[in-house]
């Protein structure tokens, strides 16, 4: 029979073979591109993150220093110290920009029409900006260069979840990255189990 999907990686028999863990891969990955240079980005774009540094702030509990002194002796320094530049000046997600796409595009939904479901967007919104991972507001309108996705609120196991839809429109966010950079490698809980054995 077949599994079911929620029990992907939650479910094994003793005959399920698995490769290595996920950490082995950091011995070989390249590491994570920087920013391409500004003359290859489009001008509205740059100049937004010009004048405006206080919406792109780079936040993250992660204590970089130590992660990288931590990471020191590891054999791949080029990928330890890509990850730790992305940490500190965020992460290029090695998105191309094509030219026949808007220079600004909002996706945004109406409004919530379920009240229960607009109020848990403004108390996500507003623990978010208490935290200070998300900008402060800046208007009405998009800045040039901005894209706004959908964004709903779906149920699961009796709470309310946020979910920005990346993929959702012609102009996605995620379709700007080349599908063979767009996967992840996670150890599920069969993996970690033959491995504590």
């Amino acid at each position: 029979a077949k599994r079911p999907r929620w029990s992907r990686n939650l479910l094994w028999e003793e005959t399920d073979t698995f490769g290595p863990p996920s950490y082995t891969t950091s011995l070989y990955d390249p590491p994570f591109p920087p920013a391409p240079n500004e003359n290859y980005l489009p001008a509205p774009l740059v100049a937004t993150v010009r004048s405006r540094p206080d919406l792109f702030k780079v936040v993250t509990p992660i204590k970089v220093d130590v992660f990288e002194e931590l990471l020191k002796d590891h054999p791949n320094q080029p990928l330890v110290q890509s990850v730790c530049r992305g940490l500190r000046e965020g992460f290029w997600p090695w998105a191309t920009i094509p030219s026949d796409y808007p220079v600004t595009y909002d996706a945004a939904q109406d409004p919530f029409s379920d009240p229960d479901h607009a109020q848990f967007y403004r108390d996500k919104i507003a623990e978010e900006r208490s935290l200070g991972r998300i900008s402060e507001p800046f208007g009405t309108d998009l800045l040039p260069g901005m894209y706004n996705m959908p964004v709903f609120i779906i149920s699961q196991s009796g709470k309310y979840r946020m979910v920005d839809d990346h993929s959702a429109t012609k102009f996605s966010l995620n379709s700007m990255i080349p599908k063979d950079e767009r996967h992840m490698r996670l150890d599920g809980i069969q993996k970690l189990g033959v491995y504590l054995r």
